[in-house]
């Protein structure tokens, strides 16, 4: 609705600030959670599915996949923050074009990758695909001039970037030890995942601040709009 209203009243600087800003949330949210899903999806698949029938190499099948799908999610959400901007221009027709263009990518890429990869080659093909639809997203806004990457989104995507790759260097030295308690009880699983993932989202956070990705103002600024 708000870059609806920027763009019905003729402010196209607005409607590309609130463009960038959606861009520059939706990666710091989205990029530490690929980064952790692809670190941590062992110890994470151990914990919560590693009983019963459900074998040590089930784990590491499964993983793989979580992993592949994992370096999607920065695209999955990316494509929510991008196809308003043809929404709110009254253009349904592009996205959905867009969209078959990437689907017919995710098709190809299955048969393609299906036979080297196995299994593992459908959470690659969707995730080439979702970036894909980014892409064609973003290439078609940018060439008719409705969004135009500005200087704070590249210094903060850069910021962010480093920040997950902190969290991520973490998340894997920690993952060998906390993968050590996933064979105990119910709440030793709970309690080292809750101490891998949390600590791995403290550190972003921390390591995001003390690169200036964010200020608490910031954060609480956002918070109140959200509110």
């Amino acid at each position: 609705p708000l870059l609806s209203r920027q763009i019905g009243s003729g402010n196209p600087d607005a409607a590309n600030n609130t463009q960038n800003r959606a861009l520059e949330l939706a990666l710091f949210l989205a990029l530490p959670a690929a980064v952790a899903l692809v670190v941590a999806a062992v110890p994470i698949i151990h914990g919560v599915f590693q009983y019963g029938a459900f074998t040590a190499a089930d784990t590491v099948a499964t993983a793989r996949v979580l992993a592949a799908f994992a370096c999607g999610v920065p695209a999955y959400v990316l494509i929510k923050v991008l196809t308003p901007g043809f929404y709110a221009r009254a253009d349904t027709k592009t996205p959905v074009r867009l969209a078959l263009v990437a689907m017919l990518v995710n098709l190809v890429g299955n048969l393609i990758l299906i036979w080297p990869l196995g299994h593992v080659g459908v959470g690659v093909a969707t995730a080439i695909s979702a970036w894909v639809n980014v892409g064609l997203l973003f290439g078609v806004l940018y060439k008719r001039g409705h969004i135009q990457p500005d200087a704070r989104l590249i210094a903060k995507a850069w910021r962010i970037l480093v920040a997950a790759a902190v969290m991520g260097v973490a998340l894997w030295m920690g993952s060998r030890l906390a993968d050590s308690f996933m064979d105990g009880r119910l709440i030793e699983r709970i309690t080292a995942l809750a101490v891998l993932c949390g600590g791995g989202g403290a550190l972003y956070g921390l390591a995001a601040l003390a690169l200036g990705t964010y200020r608490l103002g910031d954060i609480k600024t956002m918070l109140r709009r959200k509110a």
